[in-house]
């Protein structure tokens, strides 16, 4: 059976709320990702979501630089560190009782699963999605699957600043994608990082798992919205922010103009690890998993609160709302 992408909405939007409406009890979140669901921080979505009355627990099992296929393969790179943090009930521990993610999926109960996506082809993601939701269907567990889309990397040159290397986001976010599901070719992972790839994703995805809820976390199409508005000239705050605060924009150099949109926030040729890129990936993720509003999130977390910073973090947060209820393969409405 599989489902046209409305009414799969408007299914996957009352699991989540059944899922929220459990009483008194906090979500059980389970994050599976490398430095980028490190940067936009598990305990700042928990800290955020705490704000709209969402109490969340979780657990995690990251490590830098990995795909999801390597974290199905950990076992085979033991030399590697594999971390494996929780916080349940303000009880924070650097290595959790749940173990490795196949030792928590298989014998704990979690409400959602968040995966995040990061260099690899899809049948490589394909192929490792899979081994996590079969362990969770096999546990009656994960009412909700999220898929954390990440976002393209910058050019690099040995010995220049990356600010000052030219790179278009959302040229490199709309490009096609040309892999297909069988091909395992080095070129499958070409253009992994783009919303058409994440598109065919969730085409095949639900292809495999009908009966399944997944659930997009949007941040590369937050990203690419955000860089054509201020290319666009629509989103002055970023600017006025980047002048005064080189945080906020880490990716700023003197003399930029709008035309740089998006890639200014860039910490490096790969990271948002503080100012307005991490406020877009931690407010967007808490926004999916739990299906309200990031406008009135506190800035606080991100060191970008205070009143001179409210205009440019509401602008942002507005954002986000409208791609999260405008994209369908979030399961999130608006009016819901």
């Amino acid at each position: 059976m599989s489902f046209r992408p409305f009414t799969r909405v408007l299914i996957i939007g009352f699991c989540l709320a059944a899922s929220l409406l459990k009483a008194d009890e906090p979500l059980k979140i389970y994050f599976v990702g490398n430095s980028f669901t490190m940067n936009a921080s598990p305990v700042r979505i928990q800290k955020l979501l705490s704000e709209v009355g969402v109490e969340m627990n979780f657990a995690a099992h990251l490590s830098g630089g990995k795909s999801l296929t390597r974290h199905v393969n950990y076992a085979k790179t033991p030399e590697v560190t594999w971390l494996t943090p929780s916080n349940f009930d303000g009880k924070a521990s650097r290595k959790s009782e749940f173990g490795n993610f196949d030792t928590a999926l298989k014998d704990y109960k979690w409400d959602g699963l968040v995966l995040q996506l990061f260099a690899n082809s899809l049948k490589g993601d394909l192929d490792a999605i899979s081994i996590f939701v079969d362990l969770c269907i096999e546990n009656d567990s994960c009412e909700n699957f999220y898929i954390y889309s990440t976002w393209p990397g910058r050019p690099r040159k040995k010995g220049v600043d990356f600010a000052t290397v030219d790179f278009d986001f959302s040229e490199k976010w709309d490009a096609d994608y040309t892999g297909t599901a069988e091909d395992t070719s080095r070129n499958a992972k070409a253009h992994y990082a783009t919303h058409d790839y994440v598109q065919t994703l969730f085409v095949e995805l639900h292809k495999k798992y009908p009966d399944v809820n997944f659930q997009l976390i949007p941040v590369g199409d937050v990203l690419g919205k955000v860089d054509g508005m201020i290319k666009a000239g629509e989103l002055p705050e970023v600017m006025e922010l980047a002048k005064r605060n080189n945080d906020g924009v880490p990716g700023y150099r003197e003399g930029d103009t709008e035309a740089k949109g998006a890639s200014m926030f860039y910490n490096d040729p790969l990271h948002l690890r503080k100012g307005l890129g991490v406020l877009i990936s931690s407010n967007t993720i808490a926004s999916v998993l739990s299906g309200k509003s990031p406008v009135g999130f506190s800035g606080d977390a991100v060191k970008l609160g205070g009143e001179e910073n409210e205009a440019v973090v509401k602008r942002i947060q507005e954002v986000i709302w409208d791609v999260v209820t405008t994209e369908p393969e979030t399961g999130i409405t608006a009016g819901q």
